[in-house]
C-alpha cells in the first residue's frame, strides 16, 4: 500500500477546508439575496396594494393634491424602503421580466409602479432603465402604457440627461404616453424643451395636451399663472416668434403704471405691491429687464430676482452683487430666443 506523504495530506485537508468555507459562504450570500428579494417583494407588494386602493388603480399610482397651494398638481409617495438606490436592481427586474410573485393579470400595472419607484430612488444608475422603457411599445391596459410612467419617472428622476429622451418622446403617437412627456419636461425646467413645444403648439395636437403644453411651459418659465387662465397656444406661438420683444413691452407697461402709483395709505401699497407682482409673474423672460432697472438704481427688483431664482441670489443682495451674480450667471437664464436683446438689459452694467 502506498503511504500518503504528510505534505500531501496537509494540502488534502485545506483544499477540504477551503472547499466547505467556499460552499457555506456562497450559500450564505445566496440566502442573503433571497432574503433581501423576500423584503422587497413584500414592500413592492404592500407599495402596489396601498396605490391602488381606487375606483381606477391606475389614478391611485398618481393621485393629485388638494391643498390650495398645490392643488390639481400630481404627487407620488412610494412605500418607504422602495425609493433607496439598493433597490433598484430589482425594480429594473419588475419592468423588464414582471413581479414573479404576484397574478400575471397585475404585471402591467405592477411594471407602472415599478417606473414612478424608480425614478423616486433620484440615483443616476436609474436613467438608462427608465429611457429603455419610454420606449416601450406593446404593453396597453385601459389606456395606459408602461411608456408614459417611464416618463414620469424621469421627471421624478430629474437627471439632465432625461431631457432629450423626453422631447424625442414629444413625437410618440400614443396620447397618454405624450401627456405624461409633457409633464415631465415642465418639472425639469430646462429650457431645451422651449422650441419643442412651442412646435408642438403649432401641430394639430389635442386640444388637452395643448393644455398640458402650456402648464410645462409656465412650470418652466416661472410665469405665475392660475391653471384657469393659462396662456392659449396663440399667445405662446406669438411670444416665441416675437422674442424678447413681446415680454419687454409687457414689463415696460406695467413698470410705468407701478412707479405711477401712490404709496400713501396701506390699501395703495397693497395695489403697489401686487403690480410689482405681475412684474414678477411674467417669469424668467422678465429678468433682463429686472436686472436692467437694478442697474438704473432700483433695488426693490432684488428680492424679485431672488425668488425667481429659487434663492440663488439673495434678498439681502445689494446692487453691485446682484449685478455681479448676473454676468457670472446670465447664460443659464437667457431664454435662447433672440439672445442680443436680451443681453441689452446689461449693457449700462458694462
Amino acid at each position: 500500500m502506498l503511504k500518503t506523504k504528510p505534505i500531501t495530506k496537509i494540502a488534502l485537508v485545506v483544499a477540504v477546508a477551503v472547499t466547505v468555507f467556499i460552499v457555506a459562504y456562497f450559500g450564505k450570500y445566496k440566502g442573503h439575496v433571497k432574503d433581501k428579494e423576500a423584503k422587497y417583494s413584500e414592500l413592492f407588494a404592500k407599495g402596489l396594494k396601498e396605490s391602488t386602493q381606487t375606483r381606477n388603480p391606475y389614478l391611485g399610482l398618481l393621485p393629485r393634491y388638494r391643498g390650495l397651494k398645490n392643488h390639481g398638481k400630481l404627487r407620488f409617495e412610494p412605500i418607504p424602503g422602495l425609493d433607496k438606490p439598493e433597490v433598484i436592481s430589482f425594480l429594473v427586474d419588475v419592468i423588464r421580466n414582471g413581479p414573479k410573485w404576484l397574478r400575471e393579470q397585475d404585471y402591467h400595472i405592477a411594471k407602472c409602479y415599478a417606473t414612478l419607484c424608480l425614478g423616486a430612488t433620484k440615483d443616476a444608475r436609474a436613467l438608462g432603465p427608465l429611457t429603455e422603457a419610454l420606449k416601450i411599445v406593446d404593453e396597453k391596459e385601459k389606456y395606459e402604457y408602461v411608456a408614459k410612467y417611464a416618463a414620469i419617472g424621469l421627471g421624478l428622476l430629474g437627471h439632465p440627461d432625461a431631457v432629450e429622451p423626453l422631447i424625442k418622446a414629444l413625437e410618440d403617437k400614443r396620447l397618454e404616453v405624450r401627456y405624461g412627456v409633457v409633464w415631465a419636461l415642465g418639472e425639469f425646467g430646462d429650457f431645451r424643451a422651449i422650441n419643442p413645444l412651442i412646435k408642438k403648439f403649432e401641430s394639430k395636437e389635442n386640444y388637452g395636451v395643448r393644455a398640458n403644453y402650456g402648464e410645462a411651459l409656465t412650470k418652466i418659465l416661472k410665469m405665475k399663472v392660475s391653471n384657469e387662465n393659462l396662456p392659449n397656444h396663440q399667445f405662446w406661438v406669438r411670444w416665441w416668434k416675437e422674442g424678447h420683444k413681446f415680454t419687454e413691452e409687457r414689463f415696460e407697461k406695467i413698470y410705468l403704471e407701478w412707479k405711477n402709483m401712490k404709496r400713501e395709505t396701506k390699501i395703495q401699497r397693497i395695489l403697489a405691491k401686487r403690480k410689482l407682482n405681475e412684474m414678477s409673474a411674467l417669469g424668467i423672460a422678465a429678468l433682463p429687464f429686472m436686472i436692467e432697472k437694478v442697474a438704473q438704481g432700483d433695488t426693490t427688483f432684488i428680492s424679485a430676482i431672488s425668488n425667481l431664482m429659487d434663492g440663488e441670489l439673495k434678498k439681502t443682495a445689494t446692487q453691485e452683487q446682484c449685478l455681479e451674480w448676473w454676468n457670472k450667471n446670465k447664460h443659464k437664464w437667457l431664454i435662447p430666443f433672440d439672445k442680443s436683446k436680451a443681453e441689452s438689459g446689461t449693457e449700462s452694467q458694462k
